[in-house]
């Protein structure tokens, strides 16, 4: 799990360089509303927005690829390490161990998530 959150930190420090509203705090609650709703507990039929609240149509559409792909590798790894609560997916992806090649930890994107 630590290398796909290393990729999805690296592609958001991509996005972000053009994008710097990335930081704001509404585009990280819709961020981390996205992965609770798609991949820690997720909805029936439940599809990633288009919109993330950048100010560009390129900007969220790279943002969604990039969600896209992390839960799809994140899924497949969560059955192979037998994760079924979100408590236990939260568990692996809220490691601040892991950073991108710049330094970015989850929280710089999504902040902390809790289950309600």
């Amino acid at each position: 799990m630590e290398q796909v959150l290393k990729n999805l930190l690296n592609k958001l420090d991509i996005i972000s360089e053009e994008n710097a509203e990335i930081l704001d705090s509404d585009v990280r609650v819709q961020l981390s509303d996205a992965l609770f709703n798609c991949y820690f507990d997720p909805i029936d039929d439940y599809d990633l927005p288009d919109d993330f609240g950048l100010f560009s149509d390129e900007g969220n559409q790279s943002l969604r690829a990039a969600l896209k792909s992390f839960v799809n590798d994140a899924i497949a790894i969560a059955i192979h390490l037998n994760l079924k609560t979100p408590e236990e997916k939260l568990g692996e992806f809220q490691n601040d161990n892991v950073e991108s090649n710049l330094g970015s930890v989850y929280d710089d994107y999504f902040g902390y998530i809790e289950v309600c």
